[in-house]
């Protein structure tokens, strides 16, 4: 949606130059429907998952024919589905339930977005001995 927003905006600013007067940029909430909802999800899942995960898939299950690989297929389809369909459920709720509490909201964002950049440097300059073993984590809560 950002970039449909900013080719909006690009466009007009080239209207400008070629008119040679400034066009007012109307002030407007970009508002999407269940259509290009549709449209971007679809555009996100051809994407995200691909034929060539689907292989990997069957590749490291060891399905060497299609009796083994459909269901793993069919099973890879409805897990996709099942966590899709919570990750939205999940958001839905948490955007719903922000309209009520706009500054955790907030705080909670600016949070996230601190820890989220943080962790990107971390990476970036490989200091991953800032960051715990999940490998002792996962020990700990297992047993």
């Amino acid at each position: 949606m950002l970039v449909f927003d900013t080719s909006r905006a690009a466009w007009r600013r080239v209207q400008a130059r070629i008119h040679g007067h400034d066009h007012v940029d109307p002030v407007e909430a970009s508002s999407y429907g269940p259509r290009t909802a549709f449209g971007v999800g679809m555009i996100h899942g051809i994407g995200a998952e691909t034929a060539s995960q689907v292989l990997l898939i069957a590749a490291v299950g060891g399905a060497a024919s299609a009796g083994l690989g459909i269901p793993m297929l069919f099973a890879f389809v409805i897990g996709l589905v099942i966590s899709n369909t919570v990750i939205v459920v999940l958001s839905a709720t948490g955007f719903v339930a922000s309209q009520h509490r706009t500054q955790i909201y907030l705080a909670v964002g600016i949070l996230t977005g601190i820890f989220s950049l943080w962790i990107g440097f971390v990476f970036l300059l490989q200091a991953e001995s800032l960051l715990p073993n999940l490998d002792n984590v996962f020990h700990f809560i297992g047993g």
